[in-house]
């Protein structure tokens, strides 16, 4: 371990896979992905920096690749039910900022959801089909709200978002 460093790994026991390091510097939040020195089977770092950016405000999270909603009998089918989605949304949105802050929210960060596409959108998965669904969300103002928003937009909107689903844009 670096004794300067506010957070670092000794990486000489070979993991499969750097660790992410949270911590607070300078008023904001840094994700640092410990990588210096790291090597293992498939790859070798030669070097990494971090870059710091400033969160901008958003008014309108848009989707640009079809959301996954499972609903509570198993399927993908939301009936333009928009009460189930912003519910769906929230509670997802509420248990990722959990997760990566330690700090648990309850609270509503949307002003208003629509569905943008007309009928659901069929995507061939694990020999099975699931339907994906593009919203548009207008956002609150507010601080946490803010973040939550500037979260979905780092990690995808509602599930499966390591496949590829639920990527948005700000607008």
């Amino acid at each position: 371990m670096n004794a300067g460093c506010p957070a670092s790994y000794d990486v000489s026991n070979r993991v499969t896979w750097p660790e992410f390091i949270v911590h607070r510097e300078n008023n904001g939040l840094k994700i640092k992905q410990v990588l210096n020195n790291f090597q293992n089977e498939e790859f070798k770092v030669i070097v990494s920096d971090l870059e710091s950016s400033t969160q901008r405000k958003i008014n309108t999270l848009a989707t640009l690749t079809p959301a996954i909603i499972t609903s509570d009998k198993g399927d993908y089918l939301i009936n333009n039910d928009m009460q189930l989605v912003k519910e769906r949304i929230l509670a997802n949105a509420q248990k990722k900022y959990n997760q990566l802050y330690n700090e648990k929210i309850d609270m509503d960060f949307i002003k208003s959801i629509k569905q943008t596409n007309n009928k659901p959108i069929k995507i061939p998965y694990k020999n099975i089909n699931i339907l994906g669904y593009k919203f548009e969300i207008e956002v609150k103002d507010d601080p946490i709200s803010q973040n939550l928003e500037y979260l979905i937009l780092s990690v995808g909107l509602l599930e499966k978002n390591a496949e590829g689903f639920g990527f948005c844009k700000a607008k």
